[in-house]
């Protein structure tokens, strides 16, 4: 048998971290999500005046540089800085224990903030958004948005801003106005949803309890991502976008989906809920952005870009195994990749390693039952037992096959076995083209480009809960994705899902079902024409 070679040396990214394989064989422990309870359905979004400056609080007047304040946080040993500042007549907000906030006049500060057991910030009277911060240190910080959200009798998003570091007996006393918490924000904020008659206790609660810094609305402008306010208004109201639109789930949030698809553009992805969200990726008219920002349930509307396939690099420099060349430049130390392994008592048998499934165009033939490939043997030995636990295929290919060779490529680079020697196994320097990363571990493939080279994964239900279940579903420990969208570093609904799915990848079994999701922070042309290595999803 001939054995196709893989030239992975010279190209330039890696997929997946053998110290990562080796070390967390059931992923990353992390606390399980807390659901959020369907609230009621949405009454008719009537408008109503806004209370008189109920939903803010300011303690000191922004144009008196003598009565202005900053926070600053104290360890609990340093009584003698406590007393200092007292001295210099600042006020305890909050004592946690182990640490304690104070309100410092903004003159002292600095002198403060030489100490070693101090620390202190701006952002404490912040909340950071995605292209803009409210002050809630002002009064009225948002009174120059553009999309301003106007209070209705029926339910609707609020923004709740708190003191300091959050204690949970203080989400228990806004929950206990009716509000429900939906999404921490930062800085120590959460957006909640409420009907008027809730909003108006939570703000009844901030002029009377100084824990709650600052209320206010979510305005309609905070909903809509960056680079979708840019596009609008360079398109033709009629102009279809590709968009995906996060709603509240709610026992309105069907009306919502049908008045969405009403537009008429296509359906790229299908509706999911994750983190209390149904999201759906669809095409909406540019005129129609606005009012879709507007609606009561919409929590985020952001434009949807296609993932991509991206590329890889070699195993001697993610081993740190590196020198100085004689121009000082870094360079891998040379062949010996599979000593190394053996030096640092990495096993060889595959039943000692996790499996897992490179998603991707495919692997080898697409039938796990009748491997081609030698190196996705044990040992690289076709006599040997193959390491291919299973094959899915998410597209509407008949077969799970890598006619493009993409994925054959990463699942070689995560997992090929090739100690061969000479032409074509070795380059000039004598470094193996068939070694993985880690070439003793068990692997998977789940398809998601088709053979045309679209992604398609409408035979996993069309969404990414679908895809990361599949895998789940059939053993594998992690998936490496070698593949992402050219969004400018967002942080987007899909690296959300990700991250979700990092905790719990079955979220309707209880307890936390862990899995350990390695994506490519690839390098990869962006479309203002520079290179952009942070494309989501960005879970790691």
């Amino acid at each position: 048998m001939h054995r196709v070679s893989f030239p992975w040396r010279n190209t330039r990214l890696v997929v997946l971290a053998l110290v990562v394989l080796s070390l967390f064989p059931n992923g990353p422990a992390f606390p399980k999500a807390s659901a959020i309870a369907p609230p009621a359905p949405l009454a008719p979004a009537t408008a109503r005046q806004a209370p008189d400056d109920k939903s803010l609080k300011q303690e000191t007047p922004a144009d008196d540089p003598s009565t202005r304040t900053t926070k600053v946080i104290v360890d609990a040993s340093d009584t003698a800085t406590r007393t200092r500042l007292i001295a210099q007549g600042a006020s305890l907000l909050v004592d946690y224990g182990t640490f304690s906030l104070w309100s410092v006049p903004a003159a002292t500060a600095p002198n403060a903030r030489t100490q070693t057991s101090l620390s202190g910030s701006a952002t404490f009277d912040a909340i950071v958004l995605r292209d803009s911060v409210i002050n809630t240190s002002v009064e009225n910080p948002d009174s120059q948005v553009s999309r301003q959200q106007q209070r209705i009798d029926g339910e609707q998003f609020w923004l709740v801003q708190f003191v300091g570091p959050i204690k949970a007996e203080w989400l228990k006393t806004i929950e206990a106005t009716g509000v429900q918490r939906v999404i921490y924000m930062p800085n120590h904020a959460y957006l909640v949803w409420g009907d008027d008659a809730s909003l108006t206790r939570l703000e009844a609660l901030a002029a009377t309890d100084p824990v709650v810094q600052w209320t206010g609305p979510y305005h309609p402008e905070y909903r809509i991502a960056p680079p979708l306010k840019q596009a609008v208004p360079q398109r033709a109201a009629s102009d279809m976008l590709d968009v995906t639109v996060q709603i509240y789930t709610t026992s309105a949030t069907a009306t919502t989906l049908d008045e969405l698809k009403a537009f008429g553009g296509r359906i790229i992805r299908n509706p999911s809920e994750v983190l209390g969200f149904t999201n759906i990726t669809l095409q909406v008219p540019a005129g129609q952005v606005d009012a879709i920002a507007r609606r009561a349930d919409v929590y985020n509307i952001e434009p949807y870009v296609a993932p991509t396939r991206l590329d890889e690099a070699q195993n001697q420099i993610m081993a740190g195994n590196l020198v100085r060349d004689p121009a000082d430049n870094l360079v891998p130390s040379g062949p010996g990749y599979l000593q190394w392994l053996a030096d640092n008592g990495f096993p060889t048998d595959p039943a000692a390693y996790p499996v897992v499934d490179v998603v991707d165009d495919g692997v080898d033939g697409g039938n796990a039952a009748n491997l081609r490939h030698p190196d996705f043997f044990e040992l690289g030995d076709p006599a040997n037992p193959d390491r291919v636990v299973y094959m899915n295929n998410c597209t509407f290919d008949l077969l799970g096959d890598g006619v493009a060779g993409h994925g054959n490529l990463n699942a070689g680079i995560v997992g090929g076995f090739n100690n061969l020697n000479g032409f074509p196994y070795r380059d000039d320097n004598g470094y193996s083209f068939g070694l993985g990363v880690s070439p003793y571990t068990r692997l998977a493939s789940t398809k998601i480009f088709a053979n045309s080279g679209f992604y398609d994964i409408a035979a996993c239900g069309n969404t990414d809960e679908g895809v990361i279940g599949a895998s789940y579903a059939m053993g594998a420990t992690f998936t490496t994705n070698s593949w992402g969208a050219p969004v400018g570093g967002a942080y987007d609904v899909f690296a959300q899902i990700y991250d979700a799915f990092t905790r719990d990848a079955a979220p309707a079994t209880v307890g936390n079902q862990e899995m350990l999701h390695i994506l490519q922070p690839a390098m990869m042309a962006h479309p203002r024409g520079v290179f952009d290595r942070r494309v989501p999803p960005k879970t790691c």
